[in-house]
Protein backbone atom coordinates (compact mmCIF):
# COMPACT_ATOMS: atom_id res chain seq x y z
CA UNK A 1 0.00 0.00 0.00
CA UNK A 2 2.84 2.60 0.68
CA UNK A 3 4.54 2.09 -2.90
CA UNK A 4 0.59 2.90 -3.88
CA UNK A 5 0.64 5.83 -2.16
CA UNK A 6 4.11 7.18 -2.67
CA UNK A 7 3.02 7.14 -6.61
CA UNK A 8 -0.13 9.17 -5.73
CA UNK A 9 1.75 11.52 -3.39
CA UNK A 10 3.39 13.65 -6.47
CA UNK A 11 -0.46 14.58 -7.20
CA UNK A 12 -1.42 14.77 -3.88
CA UNK A 13 1.65 17.32 -3.30
CA UNK A 14 0.19 19.72 -6.75
CA UNK A 15 -3.60 19.38 -5.34
CA UNK A 16 -3.06 20.35 -2.06
CA UNK A 17 -4.91 17.21 -0.70
CA UNK A 18 -4.02 13.76 0.93
CA UNK A 19 -3.08 10.80 -0.18
CA UNK A 20 -6.28 9.32 0.11
CA UNK A 21 -8.40 12.04 -0.91
CA UNK A 22 -6.53 12.47 -4.03
CA UNK A 23 -6.91 8.28 -4.67
CA UNK A 24 -10.49 8.86 -4.33
CA UNK A 25 -10.90 12.17 -6.16
CA UNK A 26 -8.50 9.86 -9.17
CA UNK A 27 -10.84 7.15 -8.92
CA UNK A 28 -14.06 8.80 -9.64
CA UNK A 29 -12.88 10.58 -12.69
CA UNK A 30 -11.82 7.66 -14.00
CA UNK A 31 -14.90 5.61 -12.80
CA UNK A 32 -16.43 8.83 -15.42
CA UNK A 33 -14.37 7.86 -18.43
CA UNK A 34 -14.91 4.35 -17.73
CA UNK A 35 -18.59 4.30 -17.94
CA UNK A 36 -17.74 5.39 -21.55
CA UNK A 37 -16.70 2.13 -22.48
CA UNK A 38 -19.39 0.32 -19.83
CA UNK A 39 -22.00 1.35 -22.36
CA UNK A 40 -20.86 0.08 -25.14
CA UNK A 41 -20.85 -3.32 -23.29
CA UNK A 42 -23.66 -5.24 -24.77
CA UNK A 43 -23.19 -8.60 -23.79
CA UNK A 44 -25.05 -8.39 -19.60
CA UNK A 45 -22.29 -10.86 -18.44
CA UNK A 46 -18.99 -8.67 -19.63
CA UNK A 47 -21.46 -5.65 -18.18
CA UNK A 48 -21.15 -7.89 -14.44
CA UNK A 49 -17.29 -8.31 -15.08
CA UNK A 50 -16.05 -5.17 -16.25
CA UNK A 51 -18.29 -3.77 -12.96
CA UNK A 52 -17.20 -5.99 -10.43
CA UNK A 53 -13.51 -6.24 -11.31
CA UNK A 54 -13.01 -2.27 -11.86
CA UNK A 55 -15.03 -1.69 -8.42
CA UNK A 56 -12.48 -4.37 -6.37
CA UNK A 57 -9.96 -2.14 -8.34
CA UNK A 58 -10.89 0.80 -7.34
CA UNK A 59 -11.98 -0.51 -4.00
CA UNK A 60 -7.98 -2.40 -3.06
CA UNK A 61 -6.20 1.16 -4.27
CA UNK A 62 -8.68 3.26 -2.10
CA UNK A 63 -8.74 0.56 0.84
CA UNK A 64 -6.21 -1.98 0.75
CA UNK A 65 -6.92 -4.85 3.04
CA UNK A 66 -9.98 -2.86 4.33
CA UNK A 67 -11.71 -4.26 1.34
CA UNK A 68 -12.12 -7.63 3.04
CA UNK A 69 -14.72 -6.05 5.29
CA UNK A 70 -16.97 -5.81 2.10
CA UNK A 71 -16.59 -9.10 1.35
CA UNK A 72 -17.00 -10.62 4.68
CA UNK A 73 -20.05 -8.35 5.01
CA UNK A 74 -21.97 -9.31 1.38
CA UNK A 75 -20.87 -12.96 1.64
CA UNK A 76 -22.47 -13.58 4.60
CA UNK A 77 -26.26 -11.56 3.52
CA UNK A 78 -25.83 -13.80 0.17
CA UNK A 79 -25.15 -16.53 2.23
CA UNK A 80 -28.28 -15.64 5.31
CA UNK A 81 -30.91 -14.63 2.27
CA UNK A 82 -30.28 -17.26 0.05
CA UNK A 83 -30.57 -20.19 2.51
CA UNK A 84 -33.12 -17.93 5.11
CA UNK A 85 -36.41 -18.43 4.63
CA UNK A 86 -38.94 -16.49 6.57
CA UNK A 87 -40.33 -13.01 6.86
CA UNK A 88 -37.75 -12.42 9.08
CA UNK A 89 -34.51 -12.23 7.48
CA UNK A 90 -34.68 -9.22 5.99
CA UNK A 91 -34.48 -8.18 9.91
CA UNK A 92 -31.60 -10.45 10.80
CA UNK A 93 -30.01 -9.05 7.99
CA UNK A 94 -30.74 -5.38 8.59
CA UNK A 95 -29.54 -6.04 12.46
CA UNK A 96 -26.22 -7.54 10.68
CA UNK A 97 -25.71 -5.08 8.72
CA UNK A 98 -25.98 -2.10 10.73
CA UNK A 99 -24.62 -3.68 13.02
CA UNK A 100 -21.07 -4.41 11.42
CA UNK A 101 -21.62 -1.07 10.45
CA UNK A 102 -21.84 0.53 13.75
CA UNK A 103 -18.86 -1.76 15.01
CA UNK A 104 -16.67 -0.35 11.72
CA UNK A 105 -17.43 3.28 13.15
CA UNK A 106 -16.81 2.44 16.63
CA UNK A 107 -13.44 0.94 15.76
CA UNK A 108 -12.68 4.10 13.86
CA UNK A 109 -13.57 6.37 16.41
CA UNK A 110 -10.93 4.30 18.81
CA UNK A 111 -8.04 4.49 16.47
CA UNK A 112 -8.21 7.87 14.88
CA UNK A 113 -10.35 10.11 17.40
CA UNK A 114 -11.72 13.31 15.81
CA UNK A 115 -9.63 12.60 12.55
CA UNK A 116 -10.56 12.29 8.84
CA UNK A 117 -9.19 9.34 6.64
CA UNK A 118 -10.88 7.12 4.19
CA UNK A 119 -11.23 3.55 5.06
CA UNK A 120 -13.51 0.59 4.69
CA UNK A 121 -16.54 2.51 6.72
CA UNK A 122 -17.44 4.36 3.32
CA UNK A 123 -18.18 1.74 1.53
CA UNK A 124 -19.53 0.08 4.15
CA UNK A 125 -22.21 2.31 4.40
CA UNK A 126 -23.27 1.93 1.20
CA UNK A 127 -22.81 -1.87 1.15
CA UNK A 128 -25.34 -1.64 4.32
CA UNK A 129 -28.33 -0.15 2.48
CA UNK A 130 -27.55 -2.27 -0.92
CA UNK A 131 -27.51 -5.53 1.10
CA UNK A 132 -30.55 -4.14 3.28
CA UNK A 133 -32.41 -3.54 0.46
CA UNK A 134 -31.41 -6.80 -1.29
CA UNK A 135 -33.06 -8.68 1.33
CA UNK A 136 -36.69 -7.01 1.79
CA UNK A 137 -36.70 -7.32 -2.04
CA UNK A 138 -36.07 -10.67 -1.94
CA UNK A 139 -38.39 -10.92 0.65
CA UNK A 140 -41.00 -9.17 -1.52
CA UNK A 141 -40.74 -11.46 -4.28
CA UNK A 142 -41.21 -14.24 -1.86
CA UNK A 143 -44.41 -12.53 0.05
CA UNK A 144 -46.00 -12.15 -3.77
CA UNK A 145 -45.24 -15.99 -4.91
CA UNK A 146 -46.74 -17.11 -1.35
CA UNK A 147 -50.13 -14.96 -1.81
CA UNK A 148 -50.37 -16.40 -5.54
CA UNK A 149 -49.99 -19.69 -3.81
CA UNK A 150 -52.68 -18.90 -1.38
CA UNK A 151 -54.95 -17.27 -4.10
CA UNK A 152 -54.56 -13.95 -2.02
CA UNK A 153 -53.93 -10.87 -3.15
CA UNK A 154 -51.27 -8.24 -2.00
CA UNK A 155 -50.23 -4.65 -3.23
CA UNK A 156 -47.36 -4.40 -5.27
CA UNK A 157 -46.95 -1.09 -5.88
CA UNK A 158 -44.35 0.07 -3.84
CA UNK A 159 -42.75 -3.41 -3.92
CA UNK A 160 -39.26 -4.11 -5.28
CA UNK A 161 -39.44 -7.88 -6.12
CA UNK A 162 -36.25 -10.12 -7.39
CA UNK A 163 -38.19 -13.09 -8.23
CA UNK A 164 -34.82 -15.18 -9.56
CA UNK A 165 -32.26 -15.07 -6.95
CA UNK A 166 -28.82 -13.90 -8.30
CA UNK A 167 -25.52 -15.87 -9.29
CA UNK A 168 -22.91 -15.15 -7.07
CA UNK A 169 -21.30 -12.79 -10.22
CA UNK A 170 -24.64 -11.16 -10.56
CA UNK A 171 -24.73 -10.13 -7.23
CA UNK A 172 -21.14 -9.51 -6.47
CA UNK A 173 -21.47 -6.80 -9.24
CA UNK A 174 -24.19 -5.26 -7.75
CA UNK A 175 -22.38 -4.91 -4.42
CA UNK A 176 -19.23 -3.86 -6.36
CA UNK A 177 -20.37 -2.43 -8.91
CA UNK A 178 -17.87 0.77 -9.69
CA UNK A 179 -20.40 3.45 -10.28
CA UNK A 180 -21.58 3.36 -6.85
CA UNK A 181 -19.35 1.10 -4.64
CA UNK A 182 -17.20 3.89 -2.45
CA UNK A 183 -19.41 6.84 -2.85
CA UNK A 184 -23.12 5.85 -3.95
CA UNK A 185 -25.32 6.50 -5.76
CA UNK A 186 -27.69 3.67 -3.89
CA UNK A 187 -29.58 1.76 -6.83
CA UNK A 188 -31.70 -1.38 -6.79
CA UNK A 189 -30.73 -5.06 -7.42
Amino acid sequence: MEQLDSFFQPVADVIALPVDQTKFLVCTFLSYFLSLYFRTLSDVKQRYIVGLVFGVIFGLVLFGSGLVHSLISSSIVYVLVKFGKGPQIPKIVFVFSMGYLLLGHLYRQYYDYMGWKLDFTAPQMMIALKTISFAYDVNDAQRVKKAKEDNTTIDQKNLRCIFEFPSPLEYFSYIYFYGGFFFGPLFYF
